[in-house]
């Protein structure tokens, strides 16, 4: 989104005034470099890959197919998911309750150990998606997978 953001305003600039188009570039010049740097570590590469883009069109285009390939799934050596992270903080933000559960129908959440109801979709503690009876739904595409499970067998993201 940022790029294209960033490319609508650009066109706008340009079509308006040369020196406006200019200042505007300039400005995002080092978010711009930040973005991609994030989105090559988001896809488990290095962002020393940026430099690639020195290289007159070939650069410019490797850069940009390794920037719209999928990003990793979970976390790579350069940290987590922003889309999981993202994820994990908003159903915690929604989900999140003082109240402790109480009933014999409960099971013990896979990511924070606390016990919640067994028909509950969401850990009210952690915000993680639970299922109940050994079952959990993977964050990343939902799909229902057995709690032991090491990696969901549809999208592969580690569990």
């Amino acid at each position: 989104m940022f790029t294209l953001i960033t490319v609508i305003i650009s066109l706008i600039s340009n079509s308006i005034n040369e020196g406006l188009f200019v200042i505007y570039n300039l400005g995002v010049a080092l978010p711009s470099l930040g973005v991609t740097v994030r989105r090559l570590h988001d896809t488990n590469r290095s962002g020393w890959l940026v430099l690639l883009e020195l290289i007159p069109i070939i650069g410019l285009i490797i850069v940009m197919i390794f920037c719209a390939q999928k990003g990793t799934s979970g976390e790579n050596k350069y940290g987590e998911s922003p889309r999981t992270s993202f994820e994990k903080t908003a159903v915690q933000n929604s989900f999140k309750s003082d109240d402790q559960t109480s009933g014999n129908n409960q099971i013990k959440c896979k990511e924070c150990g606390n016990l919640i109801n067994a028909d509950s979709e969401y850990c009210s503690y952690c915000g993680e998606k639970v299922i109940g009876n050994g079952k959990i739904k993977c964050i990343d595409c939902g799909t229902v997978i057995d709690e032991e499970s090491k990696y969901c067998p549809e999208c592969g993201m580690e569990i």
